[in-house]
């Protein structure tokens, strides 16, 4: 699941994300990954999909600071 909302409070367009993914529903395991940019919100939804492709479970990614 993606959720982005605008934030006035950061400067360059205050763009943020929160990003759960998991590679099966029935486990229960999450992974939430906070991002700042449109790049880290892309990486994030790649390094999930090519995870689920090869039949990998995703790892833990770090929170991202916003700058």
């Amino acid at each position: 699941m993606v959720r982005v909302w605008l934030d006035a409070e950061l400067e360059a367009g205050g763009l943020r994300a929160r990003i759960t993914r998991t590679q099966d529903l029935s486990e229960g395991a999450q992974v939430v990954t906070a991002a700042a940019t449109t790049d880290e919100v892309y990486a994030a939804i790649r390094e999930w999909l090519e995870a689920y492709l090869a039949g990998q479970s995703p790892r833990q990614s770090p929170p991202v600071t916003p700058q």
